[in-house]
């Protein structure tokens, strides 16, 4: 995420291909997830697809998940069912409850009530 929105736009492509995102090492997942923006950055569809990645969420580290939880969006973006998807992928390690409690305060409160996937 070092890279300007317009620097990394071409890129965003390859994040389409689940043999891609199951592919991408855990350490730049967790520099991507340092950068509170660029869950932003990604188009919904896209946000989607890489926010229900098993593979990706297990990369991301208790602590971060909590901060991105607090000061995301994402409720706003994905519909309920995608959060719940999510929420479903997270290992035990992963789970807090303070991370609880943020999730359906501050995420699953602004979903869309849409029971079915984007």
């Amino acid at each position: 995420t070092r890279l300007t929105a317009g620097e990394l736009k071409p890129y965003l492509r390859f994040l389409h291909g689940v043999w891609f995102r199951d592919r991408l090492p855990c350490a730049t997942v967790r520099v991507a997830a340092l950068d509170p923006q660029f869950l932003d950055k990604l188009p919904t569809d896209l946000l989607s697809k890489v926010i229900t990645s098993r593979h990706i969420i297990s990369c991301i580290e208790r602590q971060e998940l909590e901060k991105i939880i607090q000061s995301s969006n994402l409720g706003a973006r994905l519909s309920f069912s995608t959060l719940m998807y999510t929420a479903r992928n997270l290992r035990l390690s992963q789970i807090s409850l303070k991370m609880a409690i943020s999730f359906l305060t501050k995420q699953v409160s602004r979903s869309t009530p849409r029971l079915f996937f984007n």
